[in-house]
């Protein structure tokens, strides 16, 4: 082209990405190139810019062709350290006299490193006893990449406890939390307990994890020691009759039965009814003695 100066500009001219290191490229952006007269033609270039040595990361969907035109940017950080790079693209219209002027587009990355990451060995727990106390178990907590914090609570499972209640996890140095059951406010019950422990992650990936905690407090055999009154007197009311022993739980059941006895004022008539305890003495209402 001859006796015509030529401007070709692209838009935008600035193109900002970033790029999480194993993720997500980056989305690619489309610039739109035009010229100051009809007719002309591009070639496109891209080179590294700043302290960047290279532009390989760097592609187009077209390196020349005619103007106007829009033009596919794409980016592919794959195997780049963390940091950041930046290049321009430029294009310039077809040799002319007067020379033209070059539209350009400043490209600027980041790459940043994935956040650290806490990982729980084992993610649930599983009690077990038939009787005060119950032994700990532990969990251990590591990570590979930078310092997690986090803190650990138990929430509002006043039987299950977890120490520390927050610490710093370093990639050298695993943290061991210790999960404690306190059997001794709870019932005997055929239903596993459940709780969970909740660790609340800063600066990690996962911001909450949780420890899964079951809890079975097994029957012991119930045993009566004592029982009072002993009898009952034949013809009276219903009497209410306290039972003593261990192991009483909210699923233990105590049962009237007994013959009748020979005493003119004391006997007891034919058994009946049953009675459930929820502690170590329970109350039994009817006739009878307890077996």
């Amino acid at each position: 082209m001859h006796g015509q100066s030529v401007t070709v500009t692209s838009s935008p001219g600035t193109v900002n990405q970033s790029y999480l290191e194993g993720g997500k490229l980056p989305a690619a952006q489309t610039l739109a190139v035009n010229a100051s007269a009809s007719g002309a033609t591009y070639t496109a270039t891209v080179a590294p810019t700043g302290n960047t040595t290279t532009a390989e990361w760097l592609t187009l969907s077209s390196s020349s062709g005619s103007l106007p035109a829009s033009v596919v940017l794409y980016s592919n950080p794959t195997g780049l350290d963390a940091g950041t790079y930046t290049a321009s693209v430029t294009f310039a219209p077809a040799v002319a006299v007067p020379p033209g002027t070059s539209g350009v587009t400043n490209v600027k990355l980041i790459v940043t490193e994935p956040l650290p990451t806490l990982t729980l060995n084992p993610t649930s727990l599983t009690f077990s006893a038939a009787s005060p106390p119950v032994t700990p178990q532990t969990v251990t907590l590591t990570t590979t990449e930078g310092p997690v914090a986090f803190s650990a609570s138990a929430g509002t499972s006043a039987w299950l406890t977890v120490s520390p209640a927050s610490g710093v996890v370093l990639p050298a140095a695993p943290v061991t939390l210790t999960v404690s059951v306190n059997a001794s406010v709870l019932g005997a019950n055929l239903v596993a307990y459940t709780g969970r422990v909740t660790l609340t992650e800063l600066g990690a990936a996962s911001k909450t994890q949780t420890i899964a905690v079951s809890f079975t407090l097994n029957y012991q055999q119930p045993t009566v020691s004592a029982l009072w009154p002993p009898t009952g007197k034949a013809g009276a009311g219903a009497t209410t009759v306290t039972v003593f022993g261990t192991n009483f739980g909210s699923g233990s059941v105590v049962n009237i039965a007994g013959p009748p006895r020979g005493s003119p004022d004391y006997g007891i008539r034919e058994p009946h009814g049953s009675q459930r305890c929820d502690s170590g003495v329970a109350t039994g209402i009817g006739d009878g003695v307890i077996a």
